[in-house]
């Protein structure tokens, strides 16, 4: 299966990936990271970019409720928002 740069499952699989490389364990700075990507680096037309921040928002909260224990409690990743 392809993954497509700006996809939910592109920005799921980038933060679950620099979160085992433990470049940081904050959910929040990985999702800022890819932010700045997509407003400053990545070229493309304005609604194209607003569709690709929805998906970092969705992938955020995938990502986020994955990492979330069955009592609720969050497990060492902060939610984006």
């Amino acid at each position: 299966m392809k993954i497509y740069y700006g996809s939910v499952e592109f920005f799921e699989r980038e933060i679950i990936h620099s979160l085992s490389r433990q470049e940081t364990n904050s959910l929040e700075e990985i999702a800022e990271k890819l932010e700045k990507e997509l407003l400053y680096d990545f070229i493309c037309d304005e609604k194209i970019k607003r569709e690709c921040l929805n998906n970092l928002v969705c992938a955020c909260t995938r990502v986020n409720h994955q990492f979330i224990n069955a009592d609720g409690t969050d497990s060492s990743i902060s939610a984006y928002n």
